[in-house]
């Protein structure tokens, strides 16, 4: 299958891309399937200290699920029920059984399935300033 015009490819603001990372996103896209792209722990060449969502594909037939799932987030966050509403919350509603005891295990455990694309190259994510200035550092060692 390729990607259509109605396909959307989310790419988080607070992220450099490497050129790998945007070759790889492309290369997936293709094939119509959610995707969630990113890193599941600490990285050993950019010294981020965590896993990290750099961007999500939404193709069109996903789209209402995708939507639903965030309304579904905020409604948690906003009634205090979970105490944060981001992409890991997201993408853990969408692979949970929608239970809260069960969605809570699944923030704490994060789930990597099997459309999780894992990307431990130069792509970092900027969560605090440290963050940036450790990436600096690391372009100046280069």
């Amino acid at each position: 299958m390729r990607a259509t015009e109605e396909d959307v490819l989310v790419l988080l603001g607070d992220v450099i891309f490497s050129e790998n990372c945007v070759s790889t996103m492309l290369h997936n896209v293709t094939k119509n399937v959610f995707n969630i792209y990113g890193r599941k722990y600490a990285s050993s060449i950019t010294g981020g200290k965590w896993g990290e969502l750099f961007a999500l594909y939404i193709p069109q037939h996903f789209k209402e699920s995708f939507s639903s799932a965030v309304n579904a987030v905020e409604q948690l966050y906003t009634t205090k029920e979970i105490n944060r509403f981001s992409g890991w919350e997201v993408i853990s509603y969408i692979y949970s059984n929608k239970s809260l005891e069960d969605l809570k295990r699944v923030f704490n455990n994060r789930l990597y399935p099997d459309n999780f694309i894992e990307i431990d190259d130069e792509t970092e994510d900027f969560d605090y300033p440290e963050d940036y200035d450790n990436y600096l550092n690391l372009l100046k060692n280069d």
